[in-house]
């Protein structure tokens, strides 16, 4: 989930739930290298904080929040309604399929080949999309959960 407030706020500012690792830590860095600051949320305080320590080695603004965030499509409308009104734009990514470090890749490949693209994702291809989210080019989003799942809810 991202979040990105009113424009005037330099650098913008991010939300990316579960960035202590695989997705959400790659999405914190895409943001991290695009310009937001970023704030992880993870429920592993060490591996968020790790997360925090590349973003800024690598000349990024970061700071982690732990704690357990479920059901996140709800939470993002309920936080789109709430917050949109004010310049706070609120979506989440359905991923399908990912390859990542915690999951066993053959069973991630044999998930994959039930897309329609015939794959799994790499993390970085979900990174883009939240990037997209959350830039000025989708001014216009807010409250959606977007499937980044190669086609998985389509069939």
């Amino acid at each position: 989930m991202s979040v990105q407030p009113d424009r005037d706020l330099d650098p913008p500012v991010a939300l990316v739930t579960g960035a202590s690792s695989g997705i959400g830590r790659a999405v914190a860095l895409k943001l991290a290298d695009d310009g937001f600051y970023v704030i992880v949320h993870g429920r592993d305080v060490s591996r968020g904080n790790a997360t925090v320590e590349e973003i800024e080695s690598k000349g990024g603004q970061g700071r982690i929040v732990a704690g357990d965030l479920t059901a996140q499509a709800d939470i993002a409308r309920a936080w789109a309604a709430e917050f949109s009104p004010r310049g706070v734009r609120v979506n989440a990514v359905a991923p399908g399929p990912v390859f990542t470090a915690g999951a066993a890749p053959d069973r991630t490949e044999k998930l994959g080949s039930t897309t329609l693209l015939n794959r799994a994702a790499q993390a970085k291809e979900i990174a883009e999309v939240v990037a997209f989210l959350a830039s000025p080019r989708s001014s216009y989003i807010t409250g959606a959960t977007i499937a980044v799942d190669g086609g998985r809810t389509a069939v």
